[in-house]
């Protein structure tokens, strides 16, 4: 069993899976359940959802699976719950949840992710599935040390980014 690195405590890690798809979300339960018990489940209070589940909780490890299969045709389709006008409520969900450290497990090809910019270019807005996008390029080049990379991602999201309106809770 390993400890986070910054527990000096030598508590149990609490470990968050989070999936944009239920049925996904009811797959790995089955499948993590298969190899770890109910007792280490609980120790590390591991919990798997959605984003939905994840609002106003943390944990100090989180995985985040973004992987989609091919459509029956073969073809991968963009039809994500981030693409959905409310998805950068999820997208903010899905990255802001771990205290210690974030693991992307994704199957969306490269070659789709890279064309981030092209897609920021095309609406001359925080699209969403163009700024997930580029979220996994940034990821990308960041696990490889790519800091020139991670730059470019950061200057062009700012480039066209805008200032989403606060609602106002009073």
């Amino acid at each position: 069993e390993r400890k986070a690195t910054n527990n000096p405590e030598h508590k149990p890690v609490s470990i968050g899976i989070i999936s944009p798809f239920r049925a996904q979300v009811e797959q790995l339960k089955i499948s993590v359940s298969k190899v770890l018990s109910e007792h280490m489940m609980e120790k590390h209070q591991i919990e798997i959802g959605t984003a939905h589940t994840f609002q106003g909780d943390e944990r100090d490890i989180i995985i985040i699976s973004t992987t989609y299969g091919p459509a029956h045709d073969g073809k991968f389709k963009e039809q994500f719950v981030i693409n959905r006008d409310e998805g950068y409520r999820l997208l903010n969900v899905l990255i802001t949840r771990a205290k210690q450290q974030l693991f992307l497990v994704t199957s969306i090809p490269e070659m789709k992710f890279a064309d981030y910019k092209s897609r920021l270019e095309e609406k001359q807005e925080n699209n969403r599935i163009a700024v997930f996008y580029a979220y996994l390029a940034y990821v990308k080049a960041h696990a490889l040390g790519d800091l020139a990379t991670v730059d470019t991602v950061l200057k062009t999201i700012k480039e066209y980014s805008y200032e989403t309106p606060r609602r106002d809770t009073n």
